[in-house]
């Protein structure tokens, strides 16, 4: 599995910084099950969020990257496919918007960024010549939260 992380630079107080991965978040109908009265974590869930981590584990920056925490973001989440065709020609029934929380949720987790600094999200979906998901957080100078 693939992680790449790239620094697209500070432009008039914004950094980004995007990730790339080789598979999509679990939808949010699909994070919690409910057990015996309790709400728990699905396998998918559970599976996507350790694959977070440990993507992320290693990376040499961490210690920076944590620092960026408290500071406000915007999010771009990008689902890629070759096609969002079934091969009969009708369309995928997909979700975009389900998949935010997922990857908001196990990437602010890594890197101890507070998701309620979250300013602005965008989700969508492009025809690209990899199947997977781009994530970029933009974080910003001087914006007040409310």
């Amino acid at each position: 599995m693939l992680l790449s992380l790239r620094r697209t630079g500070i432009i008039a107080g914004v950094m980004k910084i995007r990730f790339q991965f080789p598979l999509y978040p679990p939808s949010t109908n699909a994070l919690f099950a409910t057990f015996k009265g309790r709400r728990i974590k699905t396998r998918d869930y559970v599976a996507f969020t350790k694959m977070i981590d440990v993507l992320t584990a290693t990376r040499s920056d961490k210690a920076q990257l944590r620092a960026l925490a408290g500071r406000p973001f915007g999010l771009v989440v990008e689902l890629y496919a070759p096609s969002w065709r079934y091969k009969n020609g009708n369309p995928m029934r997909f979700d975009c918007s389900n998949r935010i929380k997922a990857v908001e949720d196990c990437l602010c987790e890594a890197f101890g960024w507070r998701d309620e600094c979250c300013v602005e999200v965008t989700a969508v979906k492009r025809i690209g010549p990899f199947k997977g998901t781009a994530v970029t957080f933009s974080f910003l100078e001087d914006v007040d939260l409310i």
